[in-house]
C-alpha cells in the first residue's frame, strides 16, 4: 500500500431483530490539534466560566458543568461519561473521540460542536440545539433525542443512529410527498416545518409533537395520537382526521378546511384562530375546546360535542350547520341580548362567559353546568326560581 494512504472498511448492519444502524469505521482519525495552552488544573472561575479552554488532560472528575460556558473548548478525548452537562453552552467545541455515554446534554447548545467519533450511548439530548453540529461516525445509540431539532445536526452513514432518530433526520431533511409512517411511535418528535403532504400517519403515535408550521396537507391521520401536540400554524388542509386524538393540543392558526374529522377529540384543544372552513365535526368532541375568532362558515356540526366550548368571535353563518342550542349560545356569546326571552332554553353545559344578559328572561331554563363567569346582569335579568347567580360564581 502506498505510503499516507488509507483504506476504511465500512460495515452497515439493519437487522430486523437489533434495528440499530451500526457502522464500523476503521481506522479511526486522529484529534483536530490545538494550540490552546493545557493549564495545570482547572481554573478556579471554571466553571462556569470555561470558554475556550482547553481540558484534555485535566481530571474533571467530580465537575458540575451544569449551566457551564464551554464554547469553544478543547474537551476532545475526554471522559465526560454520566457527566451532568444540562443547559451548558458547548457550541464550537472539540469533542472528537470524547466519552459522553450517558452524559445528560438535556437543553444544551452543541451548535457547530465538532463530535465526530464521540461517544454518546444512552446520552440525554432532549431538547439540545444541534444547529451545525458534526455527528458523523458518532455512536449515538440508545440516546434520548424527543424534542431536538435535527434540521441542521450533520449526519451521514457513519452516524450510528436508533432507527426512529434516523428517520425522523430523513423526514425534516429529506422531504418527500406520501411517506408511509402508519403506527410508528413519534412522542415528543420535533417535526416543526416538516414537509409530511399525503403522508400516511394513521395510528401514529405523535403526542406531545412539535408540528408547528408543518406541512400535512392530505394526511392521513386517522387514529393517531396527537394529545398534546404543537399544530400552531400547521396545515391540515384536506387531511382525515377521523378518530384522531387532539386533546389538548394546540392548533392556534392552523388551516384545517375541507378536513374530515369524523369522531375526533379535540376536547380542551386551542383552535383559536384557526381556519376550519368546511370541516366535518360530525360526532365529534369539542368540549372545552377554545373556537375564538375561528372560521366556522360551512362547517358541519352534528351530533357534536360542544359542552364548556369557547366560541366568542368566532365566525358563523347560514351554511353553518350547528344545532339551535348551540346557536342561541353563540348569538348570546357574540350579539346584542338585551331584553332577549330564552325561557326554558336548554343552556345546560354552554360556555357563557362575559355574556350580556342585561334585561334577558331565563326563566325556567337549563343552567345546569353552564359557566356564566363574568356574566353581565342587571335587575331586569329574570333567573329560574332558585337560582342565585352570586353563588354560581364562588364556586
Amino acid at each position: 500500500m502506498l505510503a499516507g494512504c488509507r483504506s476504511d472498511k465500512v460495515i452497515v448492519s439493519n437487522s430486523p431483530i437489533n434495528p440499530t444502524f451500526t457502522v464500523t469505521i476503521a481506522p479511526t482519525e486522529p484529534p483536530i490539534p490545538t494550540n490552546t495552552p493545557v493549564p495545570e488544573t482547572l481554573p478556579t472561575a471554571c466553571p462556569p466560566t470555561c470558554a475556550g479552554l482547553n481540558l484534555t488532560k485535566i481530571d474533571l472528575s467530580g465537575v458540575d458543568f451544569r449551566s457551564a460556558n464551554l464554547s469553544n473548548a478543547n474537551l476532545s478525548g475526554v471522559n465526560l461519561s454520566g457527566f451532568n452537562l444540562h443547559r451548558a453552552n458547548l457550541s464550537g467545541a472539540n469533542l472528537r473521540q470524547a466519552n459522553l455515554q450517558k452524559a445528560d446534554l438535556s437543553e444544551t447548545d452543541l451548535s457547530k460542536t465538532d463530535l465526530t467519533q464521540a461517544k454518546l450511548t444512552d446520552a440525554n439530548l432532549f431538547r439540545a440545539y444541534l444547529g451545525d453540529t458534526n455527528f458523523k461516525q458518532t455512536d449515538l445509540r440508545g440516546a434520548n433525542l424527543h424534542r431536538t431539532q435535527l434540521e441542521l445536526a450533520k449526519v451521514d452513514l457513519t452516524t450510528q443512529f436508533d432507527k426512529r432518530w434516523r428517520l425522523e433526520w430523513e423526514i425534516i431533511n429529506k422531504p418527500m410527498v406520501g411517506r408511509e409512517l402508519a403506527g410508528l411511535d413519534f412522542s415528543e418528535a420535533n417535526f416543526q416545518k416538516a414537509y409530511l403532504y399525503w403522508a400516511d400517519l394513521s395510528q401514529a403515535n405523535l403526542s406531545k409533537a412539535n408540528l408547528s408550521e408543518a406541512d400535512l396537507g392530505g394526511a392521513n391521520l386517522k387514529g393517531a395520537n396527537l394529545q398534546e401536540a404543537n399544530l400552531s400554524k400547521a396545515n391540515l388542509d384536506g387531511a382525515n382526521l377521523s378518530g384522531a386524538k387532539f386533546n389538548q393540543a394546540i392548533l392556534y392558526g392552523a388551516s384545517i378546511r375541507d378536513a374530515d374529522a369524523v369522531g375526533a377529540d379535540f376536547s380542551g384543544a386551542d383552535l383559536s384562530k384557526t381556519n376550519l372552513y368546511r370541516i366535518n365535526f360530525k360526532e365529534a368532541n369539542l368540549s372545552q375546546a377554545n373556537l375564538y375568532r375561528a372560521n366556522l362558515k360551512r362547517v358541519f356540526f352534528n351530533r357534536t360535542i360542544l359542552t364548556g366550548t369557547n366560541l366568542q368571535e368566532s365566525q358563523i353563518d347560514e351554511t353553518t350547520q350547528l344545532e339551535e342550542k348551540w346557536r342561541i349560545v353563540w348569538t348570546m356569546i357574540n350579539s346584542s341580548t338585551v331584553g332577549l326571552d330564552l325561557r326554558w332554553a336548554d343552556l345546560s353545559g354552554a360556555n357563557l362567559s362575559n355574556a350580556d344578559l342585561r334585561g334577558v328572561n331565563l326563566n325556567w331554563a337549563n343552567l345546569q353546568g353552564a359557566d356564566l363567569s363574568q356574566v353581565i346582569y342587571n335587575q331586569y335579568t329574570t333567573w329560574p326560581e332558585g337560582f342565585e347567580i352570586e353563588k354560581q360564581n364562588e364556586k
